[in-house]
């Protein structure tokens, strides 16, 4: 009888073990479960925009694309008639056909260029950003130049140039380390329409000033200059 109630007696410490070892599988498996759903809805929630636009480097970033948009769209819809301001005929429509060769030329051939500046500099803004306000400076001093060589230099930059400055934009702002993924595209589309704003509708207001202002005694080809300036 007392072996019996000794047997009896460790079976039932074993049971007592066995349940106390479930529940606390138990409880591992709820918190697991609380951790996951905790850290999902951390994922899950939006990012406001708002604070990613307002950083210095955005700021910057939209600055510049804005203001060289808006030179690239006066360039684009003025350059012949500047250049006929400029010089004689011949030499306007030889500038012309640079222009008309070397913008869609140059930017194709350019876009494989970007390419491996990109894949070479990743993540070295720096590097590539550098690149562009390099380009961005020849461009707009060649433009400011009397001279035809000075004109055509332009033209044949203006379509790298410009390739270099978007593909460099899109790259930057598609950066992780820099804004969350799930806020590339809305970056870029908000960011678009903040350039195009700025960039597209002023050219017309900037041409009719041209053509049509007034400004002391200045002609047109000096208020092209000035514009441009």
């Amino acid at each position: 009888g007392t072996q019996a109630a000794a047997e009896a007696a460790m079976e039932s410490r074993a049971e007592a073990r066995n349940g106390a070892r479930s529940n606390g599988q138990q409880e591992e498996s709820q918190s697991g479960a609380l951790v996951l759903c905790e850290s999902s809805v951390r994922q899950d929630a939006p990012v406001r925009l708002v604070p990613l636009f307002l950083k210095s480097e955005t700021v910057l970033l939209l600055v510049f694309m804005a203001s060289y948009n808006l030179k690239s769209a006066f360039f684009i819809s003025t350059f012949s008639d500047q250049t006929r301001r400029m010089f004689d005929e011949s030499t306007a429509s030889a500038l012309d056909a640079v222009f008309n060769v070397g913008f869609p030329l140059g930017g194709a051939l350019t876009s494989v260029l970007a390419s491996l500046l990109l894949e070479r500099f990743a993540h070295r803004e720096d590097v590539y950003l550098a690149v562009v306000l390099v380009c961005a400076n020849l461009f707009g001093v060649a433009n400011l130049l009397p001279f035809a060589w000075a004109q055509g230099f332009a033209a044949l930059l203006f379509g790298p140039a410009r390739t270099l400055q978007w593909a460099c934009y899109f790259h930057f702002l598609s950066n992780p380390k820099r804004y969350p993924a799930s806020t590339t595209g809305r970056m870029i589309g908000y960011g678009n329409i903040i350039i195009a704003i700025a960039g597209d509708g002023p050219p017309f207001l900037l041409q009719n000033f041209v053509l049509h202002g007034e400004l002391g005694k200045t002609d047109v080809a000096t208020r092209y200059w000035l514009v441009h300036l």
